[in-house]
């Protein structure tokens, strides 16, 4: 009996090129438009392969976007206890956000979908809870303010807010790097710790 060497799952699939194709889909046809079935079709392999990986398309673009606040929170870790907070977690932010071109070319277009896709808006304000909350923690822990909860849910919640607007529009403009656009949205609440 012989079998036939198409059927069955493959032996490897790339995750970096299932997401590829299927962000270059997104920006080509739109994102409503592309289903999961065209997205396995581009990169030949099976709707229940892609799923391993994906099982919706909207993770597909969340999935970079969701590690910003393991970067920050790895970043403000590191973070020499030197200086003023509001003066770490801006270097902290910048730092978490210095990513090589390629992957900036990515969170770019992750970005760009979730900014012209109202579905992909709604986790977009669940996405800045994450952040919030590891900002939250840092400005507790390292400020010489003893903040209420309140107080401190709100200044994180603004921290969060301002990092997510400037990459949104950042995301829209013809710069390189985010840093302008995370320093415009960020001046004004800083200097509130």
């Amino acid at each position: 009996m012989t079998r036939n060497a198409t059927r069955g799952r493959p032996a490897h699939i790339d995750r970096f090129r299932v997401r590829d194709v299927a962000l270059a889909l997104f920006e080509e046809l739109g994102f409503e438009e592309v289903g999961t079935a065209q997205i396995a079709a581009a990169v030949g392999i099976s709707r229940s392969s892609l799923a391993r990986f994906y099982p919706t398309k909207q993770q597909i673009v969340w999935e970079g976007l969701d590690d910003l606040s393991c970067r920050l929170s790895a970043q403000l870790e590191q973070s020499p206890r030197q200086g003023s907070v509001s003066a770490r977690l801006k270097a902290s932010i910048e730092a978490a956000l210095a990513l090589p071109e390629s992957e900036l070319g990515i969170l770019r277009t992750r970005l760009r979908l979730v900014r012209d896709n109202p579905g992909l808006q709604v986790k977009r304000a669940y996405g800045r809870d994450p952040l919030a909350r590891v900002v939250g923690a840092f400005i507790a822990a390292d400020s010489r303010t003893a903040y209420t909860e309140g107080e401190l849910s709100c200044l994180a919640a603004l921290v969060a807010t301002a990092v997510d607007t400037a990459l949104i529009e950042w995301s829209g403009s013809d710069e390189t790097r985010p840093v302008r656009h995370v320093d415009d949205c960020l001046g004004f609440i800083l200097p509130i710790l």
